[in-house]
């Protein structure tokens, strides 16, 4: 079994690595912006997750069950609330499970500004 941890280079994905490894998964992570220094048996992609070419394509290519979304868009609406959707509709269509990450670590629970603020 394969599985894809987008965002793999954070905090929660290098421990989803590890936790998948040690079940005997074959892994596949990506990274935003540096090519992590703990590269060994993870096949590292880069990924922007606003374009939506690429995302299809290293999921055309790691093939994986299951696709782990861990990663962090801050503000980014693109990042957070949009690609979210397309990485569903990559996942169907490639026949992969998908497991959406979001913590208050990623995601402070707080939308609508500073005005009219609504607590999820």
């Amino acid at each position: 079994m394969t599985t894809l941890i987008i965002g793999g280079s954070g905090f929660l994905g290098t421990e989803l690595i590890r936790q998948a490894r040690a079940a005997g998964h074959r892994t596949a992570a990506t990274y935003h912006v540096t090519v992590p220094a703990f590269t060994s048996e993870t096949a590292w992609y880069p990924l922007d997750l606003r374009d939506a070419e690429r995302l299809a394509v290293i999921v055309a290519e790691t093939r994986p069950s299951l696709i782990i979304n861990a990663s962090s868009g801050g503000a980014d609406w693109a990042t957070t609330a949009e690609a979210p959707v397309r990485l569903a509709m990559t996942a169907r269509r490639h026949g992969s499970h998908l497991v959406q990450v979001s913590t208050d670590a990623v995601f402070s629970g707080i939308i609508c500004g500073p005005d009219l603020a609504l607590v999820v």
